[in-house]
């Protein structure tokens, strides 16, 4: 695997309590251009009534956006982690803070920035 963002900041728009540093977060590109991530609730009685599905937690910045987004239009499979955590109550303005880490197969990512920025 390649780092392809040792670490960036979430525009935070929800941190649930269960959220942990190395938590797996999945991006999803969005119709107006942004790519938010999201977090799975760990497997757990609630699972059995709340499910399994994903909870949006941000946004990623623009620049990691624009450099993350042609990345997830192809079948390139990522990596990413919350690799930063501060919670709302122990920051100082009680915004939480979310920093995620993302990687990518070597090769293929490689490949992809070969093709499509003719490097």
């Amino acid at each position: 695997m390649q780092t392809l963002i040792y670490k960036t900041e979430l525009f935070v728009e929800r941190a649930p309590a269960w959220l942990t540093p190395n938590s797996i977060v999945e991006l999803r590109p969005q119709a107006d251009g942004t790519v938010a991530a999201f977090a799975r609730r760990p497997s757990g009685w609630a699972s059995v009534f709340l499910g399994e599905r994903p909870v949006r937690i941000g946004l990623l910045n623009e620049d990691a956006a624009m450099l993350v987004r042609p990345v997830l239009e192809t079948d390139i499979a990522l990596r990413v982690r919350v690799v930063e955590l501060h919670p709302a109550h122990l920051t100082a303005d009680r915004r939480a803070r979310i920093s995620v880490s993302v990687w990518g197969s070597a090769e293929r990512v490689n490949d992809f920035e070969t093709v499509a920025f003719g490097i």
